[in-house]
């Protein structure tokens, strides 16, 4: 239970980061969001299955970014 909450907790700081910052590269929001890397990708995985988050490719850097519907909710 513990893991699943801590993943929980992750995904509220990094969605809230990404309310923030927009599209940013996942290296730069993990120092961001000061979580380790594992723990970002859990969070990130966990976003993405609730379909909050897009990704893209700059060249070879993975970017996220909130979909244009949870940008609207924030609004």
């Amino acid at each position: 239970m513990a893991h699943k909450s801590s993943t929980g907790e992750a995904a509220g700081r990094v969605w809230k980061q990404l309310s923030k910052s927009g599209e940013i590269s996942v290296a730069s929001l993990t120092k961001s969001v000061q979580l380790p890397r594992a723990t970002v990708d859990r969070a990130l995985g966990w976003l993405d299955k609730e379909q909050k988050i897009n990704w893209n490719s700059k060249g070879n850097i993975d970017v996220v970014a909130l979909t244009e519907e949870e940008l609207n909710a924030i609004q």
